[in-house]
């Protein structure tokens, strides 16, 4: 599409002499309006008029029917809902590295990663797990996400990692970076796995978790502790 103009306006200001001291005592405004012509490629405007209140109207109403082309955005298939502060998605089970800092020990498994749900919000974020591998329904239950430094409620305590400063389906990976390549180091809360007698979770036990995960392919759903509301719940607490 390569656009030409067809008309041009031109807006003049005239000074207006008093006739009795000969001096400029004020200005007149107005506006004209002319055709424009091509010869040989090139534009040719013509001889115009003044314009009137007729050609004002028409012109506002040709640029009122001039709906500029939105952009379009193409949403993550990962994302689950997005609003003005809120994103939402997940990440399904997968095998990939998990980090720790147990006193002054860096460690480093590869174990296999259960789903899990994300919701940013603001500056901070929050994370669940679901027990499939396909994308989370609205309806089904959700569970305690099996990590160090998550509370309870679902929040993760970030530390020192650097959480972004959108929340939008383009900012997903940075958010993603908070949480699957920081170092984890101590439990939040008392039931992040689910054990035999409602056994309480220390920081030993769950790094033990995962230590004996290292080099297996899929996450035990069975030990995943539930929350006592649906992903729907979740996301408009």
């Amino acid at each position: 599409m390569n656009p030409h103009p067809d008309n041009a306006l031109f807006f003049h200001s005239a000074s207006m002499e008093s006739q009795e001291r000969g001096v400029v005592s004020n200005h007149a405004y107005f506006a004209t309006l002319h055709a424009v012509d091509y010869y040989a490629g090139r534009p040719q405007v013509r001889e115009g008029r003044l314009l009137t209140h007729q050609d004002v109207m028409d012109l506002l109403e040709r640029m009122a029917s001039m709906k500029p082309k939105e952009a379009l955005q193409v949403i993550d298939k990962r994302v689950i809902a997005s609003g003005d502060d809120t994103l939402v998605w997940y990440e399904s089970a997968q095998v990939r590295p998990i980090y720790f800092r147990i006193g002054r020990k860096n460690q480093k498994f590869t174990v296999p990663w259960p789903t899990l749900i994300f919701k940013a919000k603001g500056r901070s974020i929050s994370v669940v797990a679901s027990r499939f591998k396909r994308p989370p329904k609205l309806s089904e239950k959700i569970y305690h996400a099996p990590l160090m430094n998550v509370y309870q409620n679902t929040s993760v305590c970030t530390g020192s990692a650097i959480c972004p400063d959108e929340t939008t389906p383009a900012s997903l990976s940075q958010w993603n970076t908070v949480i699957y390549d920081s170092n984890f180091t101590h439990t939040n809360h008392d039931h992040t796995l689910r054990q035999p007698g409602n056994k309480e979770t220390t920081t030993p036990a769950l790094h033990q978790f995962w230590r004996e995960l290292r080099d297996k392919k899929t996450f035990p759903v069975r030990q995943l502790n539930p929350l006592d509301k649906t992903l729907e719940d979740w996301i408009y607490d």
